[in-house]
């Protein structure tokens, strides 16, 4: 078993024009594995539940009242994060999983103004589908690996 602490960096960019970058820092109890499960409204904190062999991503179960990502799995990427549910906050986006590209995949956001919320991505690299925003955003619903977006609201 050994601790350490470490800050990682890392910035996103969707096509469908938003981009946000965050920083954190974990103090791990197993070597590569963050094990932190709660966090009950700081600022600034996230929560990990684990890690499948990804190199620098993070897996973070919920963070109930503050403005950062929620996460739950990743399956083997080394970069991309995987968000399940954010309840409140107006720029965090949700992700539910990425199988094989390199982007992110958003379910949903409750309350956000400028968040998209993408379904699912088939190995694409670039693209992403949106599903549903209670904002202002748009909705879209398929991507098959090929940058289409068959639906448009």
């Amino acid at each position: 078993m050994c601790a350490l602490t470490h800050a990682r960096t890392h910035t996103h960019t969707h096509t469908h024009t938003h981009t946000h970058t965050h920083t954190h820092t974990h103090t791990h109890t197993l070597m590569d594995r963050a094990n932190v499960i709660s966090d009950r409204g700081s600022s600034n904190d996230y929560i990990s539940a684990g890690d499948n062999g990804g190199e620098s991503d993070d897996i973070i179960a919920s963070d109930i009242r503050c403005s950062n990502d929620i996460t739950v799995g990743d399956n083997g990427s080394e970069n991309d994060n995987i968000v399940v549910s954010d309840n409140g906050s107006e720029s965090d986006d949700i992700v539910a999983s990425d199988n094989r590209s390199s982007k992110d995949i958003i379910v949903f956001d409750n309350g956000s103004e400028s968040d998209n919320i993408v379904a699912s991505d088939n190995g694409s690299e670039s693209d992403d589908i949106v599903i549903g925003d209670n904002g202002r955003d748009n909705i879209d619903v398929g991507d098959k690996g090929k940058g289409i977006l068959f639906f448009g609201y």
